[in-house]
């Protein structure tokens, strides 16, 4: 089924809404008293979380909820900078390792929450691959809509491709042909 255009433009209003407030909490923490700064636990826990949410780049560092952050001046990783200029510098303990983040890379079309919201619990990948090895002869279009949200809340949560492609918990499942590959 195709959403009513009111509720696409709701969701969309709200993650922009909720973005922009993250943003701005966000942009204050960074310059916010001295640079370099340490962070206390509570900035550390809301830097963390929105690039956790926003950034496909932090999450593929390693960056938890708990992992260690500071202001950083944005010299020491680009001397054209201005003076005043900060960023965000993680460090990684167990390898002595840096990472420097800048707001650029909090993206929209990387929010967690687009996918997350779509997930039931159920989405055992196992669970898929023997249903699709079961259904593995070419049926066509009469699935359940329990198959569909079994199939589909799977691709969502373990196929970074299916996400970008657009998959969605409602999206209708119409065949499963014999190498299991869905359509």
């Amino acid at each position: 089924p195709v959403p009513i255009p009111a509720t696409q433009n709701a969701i969309s209003f709200r993650t922009i809404f909720t973005k922009m407030d993250f943003v701005a909490r966000v942009r204050d923490v960074r310059y916010k008293g001295e640079c370099p700064r340490i962070f206390d636990a509570e900035e550390q826990l809301l830097v963390n979380s929105f690039y956790l949410r926003f950034s496909s780049k932090a999450r593929n560092a390693g960056i938890s909820i708990t992992s260690p952050l500071c202001s950083q001046k944005t010299k020491k990783y680009k001397p054209e900078a201005p003076p005043d200029k900060r960023s965000f510098e993680w460090f990684f303990p167990e390898t002595d390792a840096r990472l420097h983040l800048g707001l650029h890379d909090a993206i929209e079309h990387e929010d967690l929450w687009i996918f997350l919201r779509q997930l039931t619990g159920l989405e055992d990948l196992e669970a898929v691959k023997a249903f699709a090895t079961h259904e593995a002869d070419d049926r066509w279009e009469d699935f359940s809509p329990e198959e569909t949200a079994l199939v589909a809340g799977c691709m969502i949560r373990w196929s970074e491709k299916a996400r970008m492609n657009g998959l969605l918990s409602s999206t209708k499942l119409r065949q499963i042909l014999k190498d299991r590959s869905v359509h």
